[in-house]
């Protein structure tokens, strides 16, 4: 029998009280969900498959233009497909918390990197960024199935991110596109089947 190893660090019950895991189980209290702890609520996250991840959903409020018509298709995986029928904006859901032109300035990504230094981007460049790709996107015909990738090796520069997927989405466009990070090392045959 192994041994169980000690606990390395344990939040604050005020920690815990601040959670968004702690939100959700409340959310749910309100909505005749009731669980005892994490352990229950993950064993029904696992049991009642639809009804957890439709919860995600409406704890979230996900808008969308069309709603899903069912939240998975079949449980094996890979293969399942998750939120059947919807229609989302992925830039919408990304910006609608930071609407207020008083929060431009204010951070949206922060990155770090062991070659160099911190690289931040505001919430203003991002949405500008990604108006900017959205309207190339757009310009060069990209539209319903169309399917079309690339690969670049360009590190994150100061104001200068390319985020194509949130960029495709509020163009209103149906293609297929796949941002995909991987290490160098890991090798070009890799990325497409991964894919």
């Amino acid at each position: 029998m192994s041994e169980q190893p000690p606990c390395l660090w344990r939040p604050s019950a005020e920690r815990l009280a601040r959670s968004h895991v702690n939100h959700y189980l409340q959310w749910l209290a309100a909505r005749d969900q009731h669980f005892a702890d994490y352990q229950a609520l993950w064993q029904w996250s696992v049991d009642h498959i639809e009804e957890f991840w439709a919860s995600i959903w409406d704890y979230f409020d996900i808008q969308c233009s069309v709603p899903y018509q069912q939240v998975v298709s079949s449980h094996p995986m890979p293969g399942a497909t998750w939120f059947e029928g919807a229609r989302l904006n992925f830039a919408q859901q990304l910006f609608r918390f930071n609407t207020d032109p008083a929060t431009a300035n204010k951070d949206a990504i922060v990155a770090e990197s062991e070659t160099r230094g911190r690289v931040t981007l505001s919430w203003g460049e991002v949405r500008d960024q990604v108006t900017a790709v959205a309207n190339t996107l757009r310009a060069l015909g990209v539209g319903p199935a169309t399917g079309w990738w690339r690969t670049c090796r360009t590190p994150l520069k100061r104001r200068s991110l390319f985020m194509p997927v949130p960029a495709l989405v509020r163009s209103g466009r149906r293609a297929r596109l796949i941002w995909a990070l991987r290490a160098c090392w890991i090798g070009f045959d890799k990325l497409i089947p991964s894919c």
